[in-house]
């Protein structure tokens, strides 16, 4: 999906200055569909996202994971 972006999607923009161009490539299906792929892998289900990886790798628990320091009692 990136590559037809790079390739295609980015040629047929047609706007005049860079604020232009850049409104018209955010509303590109295409770039749609990366961002939130790109936010449902860093907040997504928990274990399965990048957060629950580096918590498992670093050896933190769920439930401390969940409060801040100050928080715990």
């Amino acid at each position: 999906m990136i590559v037809a972006v790079a390739t295609n999607r980015i040629q047929s923009i047609q706007a005049s200055g860079l604020l232009g161009w850049l409104d018209d490539f955010l509303y590109l299906p295409e770039v749609l569909y990366v961002m939130m792929l790109v936010w449902l892998t860093f907040t997504g289900p928990g274990r399965y996202s990048i957060g629950g990886l580096i918590a498992r790798w670093v050896g933190v628990s769920a439930a401390e994971s969940k409060f801040p320091p100050t928080a715990r009692r």
